[in-house]
């Protein structure tokens, strides 16, 4: 059946992850109405490679990609959702420390989440696909080494003092699935949880796991960082939210989304390896932590069968940040 018919909103469709959903979607034939919060000049860069994203209009004549100004308060989601299939909400505070973390990271995030699923309660719109963390899920340290993290498992050390934005993602999620349990009748829930998403970006505006890459790369981190973590391609995360969007065995569950997990020091070294002109991290003397998997078995099942590697990922999101610009522009203000 033809997709052409189908309006999928996405909120936060201009960020990292949002903004390949809405490539994705568009490719699959979908119309697609973003989400962002300002159309005005003042973010046309921001907002130019949406505008520039391949598409063929549909049957009708209509552009597939309908772009709407929005800061997400409850009584918009009527017009917004109005005659869609599905809701993909990745719209969420991005911030890691706030003089009041919970006014400025939790509650913006929690009250996020819940406007959007009971405005797509309001609006008859069953399907939505709520983007969470891994940071929903882990724990540090781990239970145990060589621990699979499965959906039962929740974050339990985040606290407001203690990585308030981790803490954010799991009141967030819990929400949801609160409201999933009291609407089961009329509400299709889907939570996708990936890992450290890194990957190719679309826009010079990078966020902070992107940043983490150009840091490494130009060795502003003087040290890797101790540790581990799965790692996971943007473009894997996108076709996660799509899968859970379109399939009925993911309603209920949460999806877990992560390729290889790898020390952090290993970042260092395969930017090193790939793009050796850079200065790149030069001590590598830390701790790489305890081996943790997450468990993406129901992912698999839905079709995601193969991940892309941790160095097809690493070279792809590099060179992009190049061709942007990114890179250079960065690589001058340290000198």
């Amino acid at each position: 059946m033809s997709n052409h018919h189908k309006i999928i909103v996405v909120t936060g469709a201009s960020g990292f992850i949002g903004g390949h959903i809405v490539r994705l979607l568009l490719d699959r034939g979908y119309r697609v109405r973003g989400v962002v919060r300002d159309l005005s000049h003042t973010n046309a860069a921001k907002l130019a490679f949406l505008r520039g994203l391949p598409r063929t209009n549909t049957p009708d004549g209509h552009d597939p990609l309908e772009l709407v100004a929005a800061d997400l308060q409850a009584g918009q989601y009527a017009q917004l959702l109005q005659g869609a299939h599905a809701l993909i909400h990745t719209a969420t505070p991005f911030v890691y420390a706030a003089a009041d973390p919970q006014k400025e990271i939790v509650d913006p995030a929690v009250n996020g989440t819940v406007d959007a699923i009971q405005g797509a309660l309001a609006a008859g719109v069953r399907r939505v696909v709520v983007t969470s963390s891994g940071g929903s899920v882990f724990s540090f340290p781990p239970p145990s080494p060589g621990y699979v993290y499965t959906e039962k498992d929740w974050n339990t050390w985040s606290t407001l003092t203690n990585n308030p934005y981790f803490l954010s993602k799991r009141l967030a999620e819990q929400a949801a699935w609160r409201l999933w349990d009291q609407h089961r009748d009329r509400l299709d829930l889907v939570v996708v949880n990936p890992s450290f998403v890194v990957g190719p970006p679309q826009s010079a505006s990078l966020n902070a796991s992107l940043e983490t890459v150009v840091n490494y790369l130009l060795g502003r981190a003087k040290k890797a960082t101790p540790g581990r973590l799965p790692f996971v391609d943007v473009r894997d995360v996108a076709l996660a939210h799509v899968i859970a969007m379109e399939q009925d065995a993911a309603i209920g569950h949460r999806v877990f989304c992560a390729s290889e997990t790898r020390p952090w020091r290993d970042l260092a070294i395969k930017l090193k390896e790939l793009f050796p002109e850079y200065p790149n991290v030069e001590d590598l003397d830390v701790d790489t932590g305890i081996e943790t998997q997450m468990d993406t078995s129901l992912l698999q099942g839905l079709g995601l069968s193969e991940f892309i590697s941790f160095d097809e990922m690493l070279k792809d999101t590099v060179e992009q940040m190049i061709k942007l610009g990114v890179v250079e522009n960065l690589k001058q203000t340290n000198e």
